[in-house]
């Protein structure tokens, strides 16, 4: 949880900064509007909206926080921080604590300390992704965080490989046609494309109608090798090299096929969100092997670290939806 959460409406604003002063009294919703200087009901609808959860919910979880801030120093016992967080006993505290964290504070602790023997940032997680993986993992990133609130993440766009040995990153998330090498790979999913563009760039060209018709077209990075596979999927004459911008990363063909300016050849993973708005319009029902792949790596002594595993597992679970779609 962050020290103090960014709410725009003033009422709510108040209402946090008194929780997290006053967290170990006996707050009600009552006293919170009070403060907050709203009714019972209008804070309530305010708070839910601008933090996603009523405000006794969240100090129950602002006083796990702090519980869990002080027993990773260490320097109180579970009966103490119980009373320290305003609970009136040490069993009714562990309940609380295992229905935040999924354990009672002393299993908690435990793994704690296994985690500090070999991880030095056990609550970090530094994440290094392609442009176009990191931003399709920043529309995700908060389900990771809201799952794990015990950790941070840093996620940085990085289009070339890690040297670890040299780099703070504790993994990364890579693609390409060749596996990479010297570090321990866990495949994710196999690329595939398709071509898209957005309403308005159809709307202006209403003779799109057939593969064939994308060789008259702006197209968007019209020399990526994708396009040759396109016309040889339709055995079109392909046009030649062809004059326009290239992008360089899909992320990149992504938003210049929002803004109008073209067609893209895009992976529909990567953009379900647009996709689903109708942003994007997928032109034709084929979807075609990318010829690459996309894997979570880091080095292969870092197999065990509970953070690494965490989020290996959030992330093969989003991309269980990822297999290519092949007509």
């Amino acid at each position: 949880m962050d020290a103090l959460p960014v709410a725009l409406d003033p009422a709510v604003t108040r209402a946090v900064a008194h929780i997290q002063k006053h967290f170990a009294e006996d707050l009600d919703v009552e006293s919170l509007a009070r403060e907050a200087g709203v009714s019972r009901s209008v804070l309530r609808d305010r708070f839910v909206e601008a933090l996603g959860e009523p405000p006794i919910r969240y100090c129950a979880r602002w006083r796990m926080h702090i519980a869990a801030n002080m027993l990773r120093e260490g320097r109180e016992n579970t009966a103490n921080i119980a009373y320290a967080v305003g609970f009136n006993s040490e069993a009714a505290f562990n309940r609380a604590f295992k229905r935040e964290f999924g354990q009672p504070p002393a299993a908690w602790k435990k793994g704690l300390e296994r985690e500090l023997a070999y991880d030095p940032h056990p609550f970090r997680l530094c994440v290094s992704g392609t442009p176009t993986g990191a931003n399709w993992l920043t529309r995700h990133i908060r389900d990771f965080l809201d799952a794990n609130p015990d950790l941070a993440v840093e996620l940085e766009p990085n289009p070339r490989s890690v040297i670890f040995e040299r780099e703070a990153f504790d993994c990364a998330v890579r693609a390409g046609r060749t596996v990479p090498t010297g570090v321990h790979v866990e495949h994710l999913f196999r690329t595939n494309f398709t071509p898209m563009c957005s309403p308005a760039f159809l709307a202006q060209h209403p003779e799109l109608h057939e593969p064939i018709d994308l060789r008259n077209i702006p197209r968007i990075t019209p020399n990526d090798p994708w396009w040759d596979a396109w016309w040889k999927e339709f055995q079109i004459e392909p046009p030649g090299r062809t004059h326009g911008a290239e992008m360089g990363a899909q992320v990149l063909d992504g938003l210049a096929a929002l803004g109008g300016q073209g067609v893209a050849l895009l992976t529909p993973l990567f953009w379900s969100d647009e996709l689903a708005q109708g942003r994007l319009i997928k032109l034709f029902p084929t979807t075609l092997d990318g010829e690459g792949d996309y894997w979570l790596v880091y080095p292969r002594s870092r197999y065990d670290w509970p953070k690494i595993r965490r989020f290996s597992s959030w992330l093969h679970q989003l991309c269980a939806g990822a297999l290519p779609i092949i007509a």
